[in-house]
């Protein structure tokens, strides 16, 4: 069952957060604000590429496919492709 926060709880939760070094109430809305839409281009070491939507921002997004990466392209069996290249654009200026 979910249920509303107090000011309170969330302040007291938000101090705990920071102060095990992660991003506290606050931090994490400003955080969501600059996570928008994005079409991401993933160019992959065998000339394939992959397109697909995420909200992130930009550094969210490449820290998530990393150049030099791999990803398990594979469906019966592993096949490891290495990531080369990542275009990232806004959601609202894709054609695709």
């Amino acid at each position: 069952m979910s249920r509303d926060w107090t000011p309170a709880e969330l302040q007291a939760v938000s101090n705990a957060m920071r102060a095990r070094g992660e991003m506290g109430y606050e931090e994490f809305c400003a955080h969501l604000e600059q996570c928008t839409e994005k079409v991401v281009v993933v160019h992959l070491a065998d000339g394939d590429t992959i397109t697909t939507r995420i909200h992130g921002t930009d550094e969210d997004i490449r820290a998530y496919y990393r150049v030099g990466s791999r990803l398990n392209l594979g469906t019966g069996c592993d096949r490891l492709v290495e990531i080369v290249a990542v275009d990232i654009e806004d959601a609202g200026k894709n054609t695709i």
